[in-house]
Order: structure tokens, then C-alpha cells, then sequence
């Protein structure tokens, strides 16, 4: 896999072996950061279930100030930190080995600051796609205006989900899905 625009253009990054992770293909990666145009410039920006942190490294290169990757999986959280190194970004990348919803149930409470950007790529199959849209809507998680990428099979139908977000684009490759919400009007 490699990084495809921005300071780190052409650096390749590294994944777990196996089917623990599922990284965003090159070609749907692109695709997402052409649907965003220049809206990763400057913003603080946060990767849920950031398996490899392609999505999050993508828009450090590509300009963001800052992205927190949040993973579960400690040898994948590594894994970020090294690829971080690699592409020259661990500077601006913070790497949270967390549950992604002990990580937000914590932000929610910490009244830190929200983000302008969340990629949020969990597993397939999960039921709980409410509960991080809700997440993002309603607390301070996502900062007004800001834009939730929501990557999951395309039968997923998720306009009911996340009081606060409209969805504003879906577009798919293949089996899979991706979904643009905004926070407010």
C-alpha cells in the first residue's frame, strides 16, 4: 500500500498480515481524498479503527495538522507509529492503542477539543454503527461543519443513524460503501 498524494506521495506503509485488519484499497482512498477536495488542510482530524492508519497518514501528507489514529489492536497500533516514522508524520500523528469506544466515551467526558475530520472504517458486520454516528452527532466529537467518512459494506443504510449528521454523498466501489455525513445544517 502506498501513500498517494501530498509530502508523503510514493512512501509505501506497511500492514498486518492476515485478516484482522482490512486496509482502504489505494483506489477508494483516492477516491475519498478527491470527494474532500482541499478540506484536509489544516484540520485536526481522528482515524477509528485505524488498522495500518492509512486513511489518517493520507491526510497528514495531504496537509492535516493533526490526526489521532485510535486501534485496539496493539501490534497494529505499532504498526502506525512505524508507518508514522516512515512517511516522516509521527510529529503530527497520535497513536491511542484503545478500544474505539472506551477512547470516545472518554473524549466525551474529557471536554477536549473536537475534530474537523473522523475516518471511521469499523470491522464489517458490527451492529453498532448507531452508537459511533450518535457519538460523532450529538457530543463534542466532531467539531460544526465538520465531516464524518463513514467506510462499511455499500447495503449498509445508514441515513437514520447519528442525530446532528446529514448525509450529504455516498458513492461505492465494489462491495464497498462510503458515506459522508456533516455535522449540522
Amino acid at each position: 500500500m502506498r501513500i498517494i498524494a501530498g509530502s508523503a506521495k510514493g512512501r509505501r506503509i506497511e500492514c498486518l498480515k492476515g485478516l484482522e485488519t482490512r486496509p482502504t484499497r489505494d483506489r477508494v482512498r483516492e477516491a475519498v481524498f478527491s470527494s474532500l477536495g482541499g478540506q484536509t488542510e489544516g484540520v485536526r482530524g481522528l482515524d477509528l479503527f485505524a488498522g495500518a492508519g492509512a486513511m489518517g497518514i493520507e491526510a497528514l501528507s495531504r496537509g492535516a495538522a493533526e490526526v489521532v489514529f485510535v486501534e485496539r489492536n496493539p501490534e497494529a497500533a505499532a504498526l502506525i507509529r512505524s508507518n508514522l516514522r516512515h512517511c516522516r508524520l509521527e510529529k503530527m500523528g497520535q497513536v491511542r492503542a484503545a478500544d474505539v469506544f472506551r477512547y470516545l466515551e472518554g473524549f466525551r467526558q474529557s471536554g477536549q477539543k473536537g475534530f474537523d475530520l473522523i475516518f471511521c472504517d469499523p470491522p464489517y458486520g458490527r451492529e453498532d454503527y448507531g452508537t459511533l454516528m450518535a457519538l460523532a452527532g450529538r457530543g463534542n466529537l466532531l467539531n460544526p461543519g465538520g465531516i464524518f467518512v463513514l467506510e462499511g459494506l455499500k447495503s449498509l443504510e445508514p441515513d437514520g443513524y447519528g442525530e446532528g449528521l446529514t448525509l450529504f454523498k455516498t458513492r461505492s466501489y465494489g462491495k464497498t460503501g462510503i458515506f459522508y455525513f456533516k455535522k449540522g445544517p
